[in-house]
C-alpha cells in the first residue's frame, strides 16, 4: 500500500501539469546588515558581515562567492592632488624644523601627531606672509611623528614622517 501511494504521488508530480522548479537565480544578497541609498550623483549598495571567498571571472561575466558585488566600476585613473612644492627640513631634527612652502600661495595648518594619533602640535599661517614656516619640538620626546599639511582653501593636505632625534 505504501508503495502503492508512493508511486501515485511520484507519477503525479511528474505528469502535473504546475512544476515547481528548486531553485531560481536573482540578485540578491542575505547579509547581517546593509542598506542600499539613491542619489542624484549615484546609489550605494553595502552589507556586512560576509567575507569573500572566491572570484572566477571571464572577458564579460564575473561570479563571486559571499561578498556583495552588484556592478562594476573600471577605474581607469586616480588624480593625487597635493599641496605643492614642500620641503621639510631637516628630518631627523634634534628640535626644530623648517618647512619651505614655495610657489603655493593660501593659508596652511600644521599638526603634528604622535603614533598614537595624538595631536601634539597645532599651527596656522598664510603662505603669501612667509613661505619659511619654523616649527619647534623641543618639548617633545624623541621619535616617529606624522605631520599633516593643509591648505584651508583648497582642503588639499598631505601627510610627512618626521623624526625628533638627540
Amino acid at each position: 500500500m505504501k508503495k502503492a501511494l508512493f508511486l501515485i504521488f511520484i507519477f503525479g508530480f511528474i505528469f502535473s501539469p504546475y512544476k515547481v522548479l528548486a531553485q531560481s537565480v536573482s540578485s540578491s544578497v542575505i547579509g547581517s546588515a546593509g542598506a542600499y541609498a539613491t542619489s542624484s550623483d549615484g546609489s550605494m549598495s553595502w552589507t556586512i558581515g560576509e567575507v569573500m571567498t572566491e572570484t572566477y571571472s571571464s572577458t564579460s561575466k564575473f561570479f563571486s562567492q559571499g561578498f556583495h558585488q552588484p556592478n562594476t566600476i573600471n577605474v581607469t585613473d586616480i588624480q593625487r592632488y597635493s599641496v605643492s612644492n614642500i620641503t621639510i627640513f631637516p628630518n631627523p631634527s634634534s628640535g626644530t624644523f623648517f618647512i619651505n612652502i614655495s610657489q603655493a600661495l593660501g593659508n596652511y595648518t600644521f599638526e603634528l601627531y604622535d603614533l598614537l594619533s595624538n595631536l601634539v602640535l597645532k599651527e596656522t599661517t598664510s603662505a603669501s606672509v612667509q613661505n619659511s614656516i619654523e616649527i619647534s619640538v623641543h618639548d617633545l620626546s624623541n621619535g616617529i611623528y606624522l605631520l599633516r599639511i593643509t591648505n584651508t582653501i583648497s582642503n588639499i593636505s598631505n601627510t610627512y614622517k618626521i623624526e625628533k632625534s638627540q
